[in-house]
């Protein structure tokens, strides 16, 4: 009995080993990715101009749920997208 809890004890130690391996590695391969990005200039994280037509959309159909509910409901939706109904 002796030598089977042996045998656990050193496979669980290989794969805490293998996966430390692992961590190491991928943390290396991403730190490595990343150093080459550090001077060059910050994309902005907004948007700076609307595109041209991007709000120009249409009310299509619109909806009133009685009852308990009692909502009003609008589908809208862009010009190309409402000639195939």
């Amino acid at each position: 009995m002796k030598c089977f809890t042996f045998r656990m004890t050193a496979v669980c130690l290989v794969a805490v080993c293998l996966v430390a391996v692992a961590t190491m590695a991928g943390l290396g391969a991403l730190t490595a990715a990343a150093r080459g990005h550090g001077d060059a200039e910050a994309a902005p994280v907004f948007v700076t101009e609307i595109p041209q037509g991007y709000r120009e959309w249409t009310w299509i159909s619109s909806a009133h749920e009685a009852g308990k509910l009692n909502s009003l409901g609008a589908v809208i939706g862009e010009r190309c997208g409402d000639q195939g109904l």
